[in-house]
């Protein structure tokens, strides 16, 4: 997995927000899909992240950790999207130590 991802938040056309995400994933590396998609007025995305091989311990440094993967959440507010985002990272890689890497709502 790659630690890139595209999120858009206030944008009323589906398909128009669906491209932008994609070419804001893009722009980090390739093996861009769609994890997460929302109606709701804030958005999360987490990193699943596990020490990288190469390091003693794991820090904020991307050098010393290793994304495994991505989750997405979203909610009526920030705290409920990152509560869910959370949630649905621990899903896909129970073992991965959770992390928010974006939040953000829309205008209501």
């Amino acid at each position: 997995p790659s630690a890139a991802f595209g999120m858009v938040v206030g944008q009323t056309d589906h398909m128009a927000a669906h491209r932008v995400a994609e070419d804001r994933c893009s722009a980090g590396g390739p093996g861009c899909r769609p994890i997460h998609t929302f109606t709701a007025a804030c958005g999360a995305v987490a990193h699943g992240v596990k020490r990288s091989p190469w390091a003693l311990v794991m820090t904020s440094d991307p050098s010393t950790f290793v994304v495994t993967t991505i989750g997405g959440g979203s909610g009526a507010t920030q705290q409920v999207a990152e509560q869910e985002a959370l949630a649905d990272c621990r899903s896909r890689d129970p073992r991965a130590q959770c992390r928010i890497v974006a939040s953000q709502c829309g205008r209501g």
